[in-house]
């Protein structure tokens, strides 16, 4: 399918902040946000834009995972737009939908490589949507996993989906 992106890359918000009230990284999650801009890039190149759940007054944390990765890359796009519960908007948008035989939408990320920062709880059926076998996908998404990263690209008709490990 030539409309699906090259990859999509899916990795969950780093470490919550233990204090109370607070939005954002604990000290573990700012350096795990820090290394995960060369991690991606080591492993899969300079992806083409970036997406993370939108900031909420309960937490910021997809944000500041992928900020200091977009920072480091000169025009790429970054999207904070995908608010809990239009995660599925997200997988019409890059990946498209079909309708009566017809793909509709995908066409602007087609062959493109997206990075995608997410909630863990929605991470599984988000996959799912884009075409993962529930075989490779975490369900539910273990609450203490912050190093798996899933790269999700399309063999003809069958996308394939590799777990990445980072170590740190």
């Amino acid at each position: 399918m030539s409309d699906y992106p090259r990859k999509i890359i899916v990795l969950r918000e780093a470490e919550k902040s233990t204090g109370d009230g607070d939005q954002g990284l604990s000290p573990v999650g700012r350096r795990r946000a820090e290394r995960i801009s060369e991690f991606v890039i080591r492993n899969f190149g300079r992806p083409d834009c970036i997406f993370a759940t939108t900031p909420t007054r309960h937490s910021l944390r997809a944000l500041l995972t992928v900020l200091p990765l977009w920072q480091s890359l000169e025009g790429v796009p970054l999207n904070a737009w995908v608010s809990p519960g239009t995660e599925m908007e997200l997988c019409w948008s890059i990946a498209g939908v079909k309708q009566r035989g017809k793909t509709i939408g995908g066409d602007e990320y087609a062959g493109k490589s997206i990075v995608i920062c997410l909630y863990r709880e929605v991470i599984p059926m988000f996959m799912r949507s884009l075409g993962a076998a529930a075989s490779d996908c975490p369900s539910p998404w273990p609450e203490d996993d912050f190093g798996s990263v899933y790269v999700l690209a399309r063999d003809n008709e069958r996308v394939i989906t590799t777990r990445f490990e980072m170590f740190f």
